[in-house]
């Protein structure tokens, strides 16, 4: 599943008020723990970094033409 900055925000805002009920976009689910909800939260988390695209560093290079 793609988790989205608002799901995520949705999860740590029931974290920080100690609830266990997490409402999204299209539906409400109860968690059985915090500990369940720190999990997801991790998870939630991971799957974000893996999916965003790897940063690309380029150089370039110059030269006046004399060689030494």
């Amino acid at each position: 599943m793609a988790y989205t900055d608002t799901d995520i925000q949705a999860v740590e805002d029931a974290l920080k008020s100690g609830a266990l009920r997490v409402k999204y976009a299209d539906r409400e689910v109860t968690y059985r723990s915090q500990a369940e909800l720190f999990a997801l939260l991790r998870s939630m988390r991971e799957s974000l970094q893996t999916t965003a695209p790897a940063k690309t560093h380029t150089f370039k290079s110059f030269s006046r033409g004399y060689q030494q």
